[in-house]
């Protein structure tokens, strides 16, 4: 009987760390569909897409005095 671990996201110390491989890992037309994201450079641009569009990153207007 195969012996799997579970980790609670809520504790891992940095999770962008791993987003790197699961891009590797994971079809990029599977993540697409799922997060709704066009394509991506690397794991910061994918990240940033999915902060945008969830509202956590927002577009940052330069000051003008």
């Amino acid at each position: 009987m195969p012996f799997y671990f579970q980790v609670r996201v809520e504790l891992v110390k940095s999770p962008e760390d791993y987003i790197p491989a699961l891009l590797e890992r994971v079809k990029p037309d599977y993540i697409k569909n799922t997060y709704k994201v066009n394509d991506w450079s690397n794991s910061e641009d994918f990240l940033e897409q999915i902060a945008r569009k969830s509202g956590k990153l927002l577009k940052v207007l330069p000051l003008i005095y």
